[in-house]
């Protein structure tokens, strides 16, 4: 019988053949363990794209963004998602929806992402992102949980209620996947995460300097975010992407011909040329 996803099996096949490259072996780690838990039968959690993977890797519950796996495909075919868009609208899925998460909605209609066993995502950033997940769950019967993020985060009592959302969490993973959190463990993941992200911040702070050392954002921090953070494999990708723009650097290399002005750019960065 021929295996589902072959798109990204294809790729994780590719990826295992570079694993000496960090950033290659942190994605192949990823893609491998989504493909064991599909193959095994083992819960898969869908993170929406602002939910990192700490207490997943806490408990070893496999991550998968919806966005990242569209992101995948995109890589490999620019017109990877249109299947999924058509499907989502032709089922009755509003076509001022944005256009990734109708691919979410049509990747779960087209059966080509993995069923997912629980869903976790918090109240931001937008509207498209709750309604979608909704919808996800409803078409997968997946339990979802959604963290109530507070409007500031200045302020002791917000910060109370913040962590609070986040053992509510732990509380629902424990439920849906019959495992129980080792605090040992997140203790472990949790300082082996704050390795990782101090190498993504200073990542983040060479991108300021002259000359422009990376055209485009510091994406290793944010993918090891998605898939592996606190694991050993992301804290190495991560660094590895630091020590490059480091080299960078020291041989005053550019990745812009001729700089004229940057752009802060929030929220999703520009996918194109």
């Amino acid at each position: 019988m021929e295996q589902k996803y072959q798109v990204h099996r294809g790729l994780y096949d590719v990826l295992k053949t570079v694993e000496e490259q960090p950033l290659m072996k942190m994605m192949a780690d990823w893609l491998g363990g989504v493909f064991s838990a599909v193959d095994e039968g083992k819960p898969i959690l869908f993170n929406q794209f602002t939910i990192f993977s700490e207490l997943m890797v806490a408990m070893d519950i496999q991550p998968l963004s919806p966005e990242l796996w569209q992101v995948v495909s995109l890589q490999l075919n620019p017109n990877a998602c249109c299947e999924s868009i058509d499907a989502a609208q032709d089922a009755g899925i509003h076509p001022e929806l944005c256009s990734a998460n109708k691919a979410i909605i049509g990747d779960i209609l087209l059966d080509k992402i993995p069923p997912s066993s629980m869903v976790v995502l918090p109240t931001f950033p937008c509207d498209n992102s709750k309604i979608t997940y909704q919808t996800v769950a409803y078409l997968t019967g997946a339990p979802t949980y959604f963290l109530d993020c507070p409007y500031w985060m200045d302020e002791k009592e917000a910060m109370d209620y913040w962590t609070n959302q986040f053992r509510g969490l732990i509380s629902f993973l424990e439920e849906h996947s019959g495992k129980k959190m080792d605090y040992d463990r997140l203790t472990e993941v949790v300082e082996e995460s704050n390795r990782c992200i101090d190498y993504w911040l200073e990542g983040v702070e060479l991108l300021k300097l002259q000359p422009l050392p990376l055209n485009g954002p510091f994406t290793s921090g944010y993918l090891a975010g998605l898939t592996s953070l606190g694991l050993p494999a992301a804290t190495a990708a991560v660094k590895a992407s630091r020590d490059d723009l480091i080299a960078r650097l020291d041989k005053q290399e550019t990745a812009v011909a001729e700089e004229k002005a940057r752009v802060i750019w929030f929220y999703y960065p520009v996918f194109w040329d």
